[in-house]
């Protein structure tokens, strides 16, 4: 069983678990299985992943983690507004919020792109060279970089994509759209749902 670490009054990515059916195990199995490191309980019957605490989160009093979970009166599973968070034995997690970085060992950020799993703006698809829960800038970037690639793409935190475009197609979108924390490195940005935050080689 994970370790429990505290109340935090705010956590994102659903863990997709049914709420009549939660307790604290599954809901920390299910974000271990999607390579989240954090775990967290709300409202007796919500589970949440992340693998970073977000700069504007706090610890809270135990006593605001009161609602037992819908499956057994005998636990509890968070309260209103308030997460009873777990983190996963021997994982590391950061402490946010993250940022973007502009440049990495000769590569320059672009912009955030948007993107469609039907017609990716780079389509060289990097992710079984790095594991999803290790995924960095830097990790993706080195990856394209040694396949011989001009650019390299990240998107949803755990996605890494090659090619060789100047400037991609597509639109480009806001910054923040691409702000999902790396798996692998919470504290930058690894692009978002259907946004791709796109580096280039600089000449």
């Amino acid at each position: 069983m994970p370790t429990i670490a505290g109340d935090l009054t705010s956590m994102s990515a659903g863990a997709g678990v049914d709420g009549n059916t939660l307790t604290p195990q599954n809901c920390l199995d299910a974000c271990e299985a999607q390579g989240f490191n954090l775990g967290g309980l709300e409202f007796g019957r919500e589970c949440f992943c992340g693998n970073t605490i977000m700069g504007n989160n706090r610890p809270i009093d135990i006593g605001n983690c009161n609602m037992p979970c819908a499956n057994s009166s005998e636990r509890i599973c968070g309260g209103a507004g308030a997460f009873d968070l777990y983190i996963l034995d021997s994982y590391p997690f950061t402490e946010g919020p993250a940022a973007p970085i502009g440049s990495y060992n000769g590569w320059g950020m672009t912009q955030c792109w948007e993107d469609s799993t039907s017609a990716r703006i780079l389509s060289a698809n990097a992710n079984p060279s790095i594991p999803i829960d290790q995924m960095t800038v830097g990790k993706c970037i080195d990856n394209c970089d040694a396949q011989g690639y001009l650019s390299a793409g990240l998107e949803f935190g755990r996605e890494c994509y090659c090619g060789s475009p100047v400037y991609p197609p597509g639109e480009s979108t806001d910054l923040g759209d691409c702000s999902m924390p790396c798996l692998g490195d919470g504290s930058l940005y690894c692009g978002g749902p259907d946004r791709m935050l796109i580096y280039h080689k600089e000449p």
